[in-house]
């Protein structure tokens, strides 16, 4: 059985009024590797960062193993 270990929803976060993400809808399934690439600035790191709970977005919602996710929480 597969089911998203992260699933990421309405996701946005701005830089000086730069848009660096716009994620509408994005999973990650466990047990799958998934790659990330992008042009510098593209929000890669700001995503990254996001999903280790060392930043907060500026919209959206993060749930790990569905349970909602923000700053300071820990995955085991």
């Amino acid at each position: 059985m597969s089911y998203s270990i992260y699933h990421i929803k309405g996701l946005k976060q701005s830089y000086k009024g730069r848009v660096v993400l716009d994620i509408p809808d994005l999973s990650f399934a466990k047990g799958r590797v998934t790659g990330l690439t992008g042009h510098n600035g593209s929000g890669k790191s700001t995503l990254l960062s996001i999903l280790a709970c060392l930043r907060q977005a500026e919209q959206g919602m993060v749930e790990y193993q569905g349970r909602p996710i923000g700053p300071g929480d820990r995955q085991a």
